[in-house]
């Protein structure tokens, strides 16, 4: 009797446009001879040619099949793995979101696109061999069970395909082999971002994008130079709704536009959408931070100054730091999706790289049988030293550098804050290899503090305080860091440049202070600091974790070492450009409530010597945002420019009076100037000599090509008397007899003659 062969497809219902690919029952290539050898049978250009071929369902056993294949000669030794292949045609395979493969296997099964593995379903991990058993032996009523899933599209391409299995049995005396398999191309994916995009772990050549979608996609981002638009691309075919994606062999210290989606949809593509490469490491530039303590409250507080910030610089910054205490209340994944994420800092973090520590309440106080932080899954923090400093091999503690700025994150809750822990001997091993001059450092807890929380206590919650203050303090400022940054206390308190000090505060004196005044700069003069000495100059140690609320002071507010302090909610700007540091506090109203500037290695005397009448271009020591003032002649420039005509001192001040340079120029009369010891100037292809006499100068040329014009100055560099005269040979009587030494100069030729003048 004729046996009759129906064909089902079963399509389930998608959103959008479907196109069957490989139908139910389709014809397949096979191989049933036992191990296929070393063969690359699963690439599009292997040759199937002397395999068989027939309509799935193929296998034996049940009696249900189309195709019969073959298992081997021994009913209780099968063959373990059977091979299948099927090509067909995709004209446009952006057309499609994802894939959806459906399969029938019994027992278990690996499947491959274009030589690609995509999908193992009932296999054991690691390297697959003719062999290798399933899993599980599948038994009725399970065995007619479809088994589904969903891939990109990014793993076809235009033209023929191939899709290839391999079902294996789960022992060599299995009673059946089951194989029946149909793919559908999707057109559009649903998918919506629920977090993100926001930038980790830049480096000179590279920045990590992540987002989070609220089902499975593949992973697209386009980017491109702002002049040239996204002209490239970069997919990762597994399916997550954790979106990650590296980008590499980028220039260093460069803008780039990007966008976010999947391999046929860009969910996201925004004017808002760019960020920056790291500049080479020690590059001096002007380099803006923003700095969030405690932010993640859900109040309206972190609201207010989230848009105070905006609304105060509305500009790409060069990294977020984050001072820890980042989700309240327990720093658990949707806290930080509802009060970190979820439209709270978006304008920011999708074009400005984030940069943080934790917290304790990142932690969840370390209450027991707390999930692992979630911190450690949101970012990606350079373990390896792949943004700068030494690696740390851990995300709780790390470097990175951004130009000449060295930056330090340290864990000051879940990691052993004494001086010869872990974090310690990493914390010494990178300053001491660190050669930028500006060193800044971030933690949670502060070492000194009167707000909130009170770095006097040593109990159970502040002791973190005391012990970064009396263990871990002493290695930052025998390096001279320069800024501490903390959170923990919801108040604003900034210190005087300090040092030396360790005790409680009740000991913190005049001693303990490294230069007077506030440093908030220009009402009083900037601190100062050297990079030259070998000492300690001095630290200002900041305090803000209030850029998501305030609370209740201790009763001794402030601590003796604060300069500054106030109970506002607010943000702090870093700004470094050059040698020059200024620390500022926005309030949630907008306001700049502080400043504290600190410069390095500024004023002083310096001699410059130069050639006569050469031009000198002479900036001050420091970087003035109104200019200096030099002196003579009280110009108010940013650089000051004049003609060295004679040995002259030329100061540069602040506008403060703070600061002062003082430039010797010192006019060379010498060899290498042009200057000759026998008064004759020599060049390829002419020679002049002068001498005086009696009122006049005798000059003498060449006559293939000679001088007309003449400038006579005084040793001061004061012009005497111009004149030309129209033979080679010349004497020219000047207007006045002369009594000194004199120089005489070609017009326009920056070399001279020293005439002795004498009656």
């Amino acid at each position: 009797m004729k046996r009759l062969l129906i064909f089902l497809t079963f399509v389930p219902s998608f959103l959008g446009a479907q196109v069957l690919l490989i139908p139910q029952g389709a014809a397949w290539d096979y191989f049933d001879q036992g191990n296929v050898g070393n063969v690359p049978w699963t690439d599009l250009g292997f040759s199937a040619s002397n395999w068989s071929s027939g309509n799935a369902e193929l296998g034996y056993g049940e009696g249900d099949e189309n195709t019969v294949v073959s298992y081997g000669f021994s009913s209780a030794n099968k063959y373990i793995t059977t091979y299948f292949r099927h090509e067909f045609n995709v004209a446009n395979p952006q057309q499609f979101s994802h894939l959806e493969l459906n399969m029938l296997r019994d027992d278990g099964a690996v499947v491959y696109v274009n030589g690609v593995e995509v999908w193992r379903s009932n296999m054991p991990s690691g390297q697959i061999f003719f062999g290798t058993e399933a899993d599980n032996n599948i038994i009725w009523p399970y065995e007619n069970d479809w088994h589904s899933v969903n891939i990109s599209a990014s793993y076809l391409q235009s033209g023929q395909n191939v899709v290839a299995v391999e079902v294996h049995q789960e022992s060599p005396s299995s009673s059946d082999v089951s194989f029946n398999f149909f793919m559908v191309g999707h057109e559009s994916n649903p998918a919506q971002i629920v977090r993100g995009p926001y930038l980790q772990q830049a480096t000179e050549s590279s920045v990590i994008v992540r987002w989070i979608t609220d089902i499975p996609t593949d992973t697209r981002v386009d980017y491109g130079l702002a002049s040239t638009g996204l002209t490239d691309h970069i997919v990762t075919p597994q399916f997550t709704n954790k979106h990650t994606l590296k980008i590499t062999g980028l220039s260093p210290g460069t803008s780039y536009d990007y966008s976010v989606g999947s391999y046929n949809n860009p969910l996201m593509q925004s004017p808002n959408l760019y960020f920056e490469t790291l500049p080479m490491q020690g590059e001096e530039g002007s380099y803006e931070f923003v700095i969030l303590g405690d932010c993640g409250t859900g109040y309206q507080e972190q609201l207010d100054v989230k848009d105070a910030v905006i609304a105060s610089r509305e500009q790409h910054y060069d990294g977020v730091i984050l001072l820890g205490d980042n989700a309240y209340q327990s720093g658990f994944d949707s806290e930080y999706q509802s009060k970190f994420f979820d439209g709270k800092y978006n304008e920011i973090i999708e074009n400005s790289v984030i940069w943080p520590c934790p917290g304790n309440h990142d932690y969840n106080n370390g209450l027991p049988l707390s999930p692992d932080p979630a911190y450690y899954d949101i970012f990606n923090l350079p373990t390896q030293g792949e943004s700068g400093g030494v690696a740390s091999n851990t995300e709780k503690y790390y470097s990175f550098n951004v130009g000449n700025v060295h930056f330090l994150s340290l864990d000051s809750f879940d990691e052993s804050r004494s001086a010869s822990g872990p974090m310690a001997q990493w914390l010494v091993s990178d300053l001491t290899a660190n050669t930028l001059p500006w060193v800044v450092a971030f933690w949670h807890h502060p070492p000194y503090t009167k707000g909130s929380h009170d770095s006097d206590n040593d109990n159970f919650l502040d002791g973190e305080l005391v012990e970064m203050r009396e263990q871990i303090v002493p290695i930052l400022e025998s390096f001279d860091v320069d800024l501490v940054l903390n959170g923990h206390s919801h108040s604003y308190e900034r210190s005087f440049l300090i040092g030396d000090h360790l005790g409680d505060s009740d000991s913190f004196g005049s001693q303990n202070i490294k230069m007077p005044g506030s440093g908030n700069y220009p009402y009083q003069c900037p601190y100062q600091k050297s990079t030259t000495n070998g000492l300690h100059d001095g630290t200002v140690y900041c305090v803000a974790g209030n850029a998501g609320k305030i609370s209740g002071v201790d009763s001794e507010w402030p601590h003796p070492a604060m300069s500054s302090y106030f109970i506002e909610v607010g943000a702090l700007f870093l700004n470094v450009d050059k040698n020059r540091l200024d620390l500022t506090f926005l309030t949630g109203q907008g306001f700049d409530y502080d400043h504290v500037t600190i410069v390095k290695d500024a004023g002083g005397q310096q001699d410059v010597e130069v050639c006569f009448d050469e031009q000198v271009v002479l900036s001050p020591s420091w970087e003035a945002a109104i200019g200096a003032t030099w002196l003579p002649g009280g110009q108010v420039d940013s650089i000051f420019t004049i003609s060295a005509l004679s040995n002259a001192t030329i100061t540069a001040s602040d506008s403060e009076n703070c600061i002062a340079d003082t430039f010797n120029l010192i006019v060379l009369q010498n060899d290498s100037c042009g200057f000759l010891a026998n008064d004759v100037m020599e060049f390829s292809d002419f020679e002049l000599s002068a001498s005086y006499f009696d009122g006049a100068i005798s000059i003498k040329q060449s006559d293939d090509f000679y001088f007309e014009e003449f400038e006579l100055f005084d040793y001061e560099g004061r012009l005497v008397e111009s004149f030309s005269i129209s033979l080679s040979n010349a004497i020219h009587k000047l207007s006045r007899p002369l009594n000194g030494i004199y120089l005489l100069k070609p017009k326009n030729i920056n070399r001279s003659i020293k005439l002795h003048c004498y009656e």
